[in-house]
């Protein structure tokens, strides 16, 4: 494993940053772990965002998952995996700007708010984010990696819910293309997500039966 000082510095905050970052201070829902605002708080900041934003402002999310982490927690030393998750946590914090939101989304998910961002520079942030992770987990039994699944705000969106559906579409494929990956989400890659699951539900359901 590199040592953290490879890592980039985080950026320092500047006056007249988004009005999320400046929210997020003030939140006391904050990931034990890694330090990261919650699940609950990142929602909370999606909504706010589809709300105020309107339908012409830009604003993407990066669905994060660490790739075979089950087999990493089982392979590496006591403890590894709670350090693996605080680590990845601190790469995210370094590579957001301040007026971006970083979080722990449950387990080993992260969700990264960035808003006014188009798919372009979401992709492009995701793929650093994939690169740095790889390259700071490396050597016997400690190499580790995460798959990405980007998705951007379409007009046709009304609902939060519906970006985090595209980004899970995303996310999926890049798992299924073997991980250590990006996928930038389309509006169809979220209905096969929702066609998989629905697959999975059916079959539980007889196997039940």
């Amino acid at each position: 494993m590199r040592e953290l000082a490879a890592l980039p510095n985080p950026r320092s905050r500047r006056a007249g940053e988004s009005r999320l970052a400046a929210d997020l201070l003030h939140l006391p829902h904050a990931d034990p772990l890694t330090g990261l605002p919650t699940r609950r708080v990142l929602e909370g900041l999606l909504s706010g965002e589809f709300e105020e934003g309107g339908r012409r402002r830009r604003c993407s999310i990066v669905k994060i998952d660490i790739d075979a982490f089950w087999r990493y927690n089982g392979d590496a030393a006591p403890k590894a995996g709670d350090m693996a998750l605080f680590i990845i946590g601190l790469i995210l914090k370094c590579h957001a700007r301040s007026s971006d939101v970083a979080g722990r989304y449950g387990g080993d998910e992260f969700l990264i708010l960035l808003p006014r961002t188009g798919h372009r520079r979401a992709l492009s942030f995701a793929e650093r984010i994939t690169w740095d992770v790889a390259s700071q987990f490396t050597g016997d039994g400690s190499r580790l990696t995460v798959s990405c699944g980007v998705a951007s705000r379409e007009a046709s969106m009304t609902r939060y819910g519906q970006l985090l559906e595209s980004a899970d579409g995303a996310l999926h494929a890049a798992k299924c293309q073997g991980g250590n990956r990006v996928v930038v989400a389309h509006p169809r890659l979220a209905t096969a997500l929702l066609e998989h699951r629905a697959h999975v539900r059916a079959s539980r359901a007889r196997r039940a039966g």
